[in-house]
C-alpha cells in the first residue's frame, strides 16, 4: 500500500524566512459556540523553503500577505510538525 503525505494550506505570512528557510503562516478559522457566539481559532503553521524558493519568499515577504503552500509534513528535531514546501503561490498585492 502506498502512503500519502501531502498537504495544502492557505493563510497569511507571519514572518520572513530565517537562515534555515523556516517561516510561519497564520490561519484563522471561525466557528460558533453553543451560545451561537462566533469564535476565532488562530493557528500557526511552520513552513520550510529550500533552494531558490527561499530567496523568492524572502523577496516577496510582506507580513499579512496571502500565501498558499503545497508540500508534505515532516517532524523537526523537537518533534514538531512542519510543512516542507514543494510549491508556493502568493496572492496578488495591490499597487497604488
Amino acid at each position: 500500500m502506498r502512503l500519502l503525505n501531502s498537504c495544502i494550506i492557505e493563510g497569511a505570512m507571519g514572518s520572513s524566512p530565517d537562515e534555515n528557510g523556516k517561516f510561519y503562516i497564520t490561519h484563522d478559522r471561525t466557528s460558533k459556540n453553543s451560545q451561537g457566539e462566533e469564535i476565532v481559532c488562530k493557528s500557526h503553521f511552520f513552513v520550510v523553503v529550500n533552494g531558490k524558493m527561499r530567496k523568492i519568499v524572502s523577496d516577496s515577504f510582506e507580513k499579512g500577505r496571502g500565501i498558499r503552500v503545497v508540500g508534505y509534513l515532516k517532524t523537526d528535531e523537537k518533534g514538531r510538525a512542519e510543512i516542507i514546501s514543494e510549491h508556493i503561490e502568493f496572492k496578488p498585492t495591490l499597487n497604488n
